[in-house]
């Protein structure tokens, strides 16, 4: 038996995967996301489990709160405006489908959606893309 964000972590994977993006993508779940880049020109998603936390909502009911990241990683030898920008778009996309998606097991709905963009310390020193889209799901108990 799986811990609940361990299992709606796997339900994002889930989602993405059957996901039609604007780039192609086999989303994967980790526990860490950095990866050399400099040897693959693939494209990488890792769902990662990240914090629980849960609230008493009443004397007889919690609210629980899981929080997954989403890391979004290429390499890139260019900093050419419309290579960053189809890579943009794709994270966008993916915080859109999170935010729209209710996940059907467990049933959770994300309430909100964090994007942290590229850095430009990444593309100039290390020619990679990463940004991660960060979900927040609750849960009434």
């Amino acid at each position: 038996m799986s811990s609940q964000l361990i299992t709606i972590a796997d339900a994002v994977v889930t989602a993405l995967n059957a996901a039609s993006f604007s780039q192609t993508i086999t989303a994967v779940r980790s526990y860490v996301a950095t990866r050399d880049l400099k040897d693959s020109d693939s494209l990488t998603v890792d769902v990662m489990p990240v914090e629980m936390t849960k609230e008493i909502q009443t004397r007889t009911t919690d609210i629980e709160s899981y929080t997954v990241r989403v890391i979004v990683q290429k390499r890139t030898d260019t900093d050419a405006n419309a290579t960053l920008d189809a890579l943009s778009l794709f994270v966008e996309e993916i915080a859109d489908l999170l935010l729209a998606t209710r996940l059907a097991s467990p049933t959770v709905m994300c309430l909100a959606v964090e994007v942290i963009p590229f850095s430009l310390v990444d593309i100039r020193e290390r020619n990679q893309f990463a940004a991660s889209v960060t979900a927040t799901y609750e849960q009434v108990r």
